[in-house]
């Protein structure tokens, strides 16, 4: 029987973004991950590149973000600085959401995930290939959003995201549903031996997810997440994956692989609606 499918493409003034039936079930958020369908720019950054450090036009970068806001009701901007380690922030009350696009803010944190229990206040980071991972807390409501490439896999970034929603919100994980966006697939993430004992050395007994073709080792970084997940005490039906490899899959996504470094970067972005 075939597994039915995660999510949904939806598509407005051209522009394509991925939503996840159940997090949208909810009515506690709106969320997306962007496809580069739909923006203003050219080159190895067409169309709807989002990147600000991408090389692009900066102004492009910012229209296009605009075209986000009839979308979203806003328009995606950094919450943190990543930084492809395990480190999360905790968004409170006083977190400034309005500075001018392309101002550095002080108040910018160096991390990989970001969780508030706040109403309006948008969660973004911006992906090549790398996982987001959106978490929703139902009966707080408290939302999260990681970002995990191999170092931050390797250092379980997803398990200290969850650790800090049970601290700061008492999050019960019957209550919390996860969903794994479009990011590298096993298909396409191949490493060589440096990267490739760090997963064998963390995750030995998940050598399955680990698999050696011609001096080349492929990893499955959406199953690996998945599984830390899991191990959290997360019911295995809370947990669902896009599994849709942004390498693979080049009219739909931009992938820092694939396109050797020179390239656009997708959204991930979520915000609770209310309280």
């Amino acid at each position: 029987m075939k597994e039915e499918q995660s999510y949904v493409i939806k598509e407005k003034n051209g522009i394509s973004w991925v939503v996840f039936k159940e997090l949208e079930a909810t009515g506690l958020v709106t969320h997306g991950f962007t496809t580069r369908k739909g923006g203003l720019s050219g080159g190895p950054f067409s169309s709807l590149n989002l990147g600000r450090t991408s090389g692009d036009q900066i102004e492009l970068v910012r229209r296009n973000r605009e075209l986000l806001g009839d979308i979203f009701g806003y328009v995606p901007r950094e919450s943190i600085d990543l930084v492809h380690g395990k480190d999360v922030h905790v968004l409170k009350e006083g977190a400034s959401s309005a500075d001018p696009f392309g101002v550095p803010r002080p108040d910018l944190i160096e991390a990989d995930a970001v969780v508030t229990s706040l109403a309006g206040l948008q969660l973004s980071v911006f992906y090549a290939d790398c996982v987001p991972i959106f978490i929703i807390d139902r009966a707080r409501p408290a939302i999260g959003l990681v970002h995990a490439g191999w170092r931050g896999t390797v250092g379980n970034v997803v398990g200290e995201t969850i650790d800090a929603m049970k601290r700061e919100y008492g999050s019960d994980m019957e209550n919390c549903l996860f969903a794994i966006a479009p990011s590298i697939g096993p298909c396409c993430f191949a490493v060589d031996e440096d990267v490739a004992s760090q997963f064998v050395e963390t995750f030995r007994e998940w050598k399955d997810l680990m698999v050696t073709t011609a001096n080349k080792c492929h990893i499955d970084l959406w199953e690996i997440n998945r599984r830390l997940i899991l191990s959290k005490g997360v019911p295995e039906r809370n947990v669902v994956k896009a599994s849709l490899c942004t390498a693979c899959n080049d009219e739909l996504f931009f992938s820092y692989r694939r396109d050797r470094r020179i390239t656009g970067r997708m959204a991930a972005t979520i915000a609770l609606l209310h309280a």
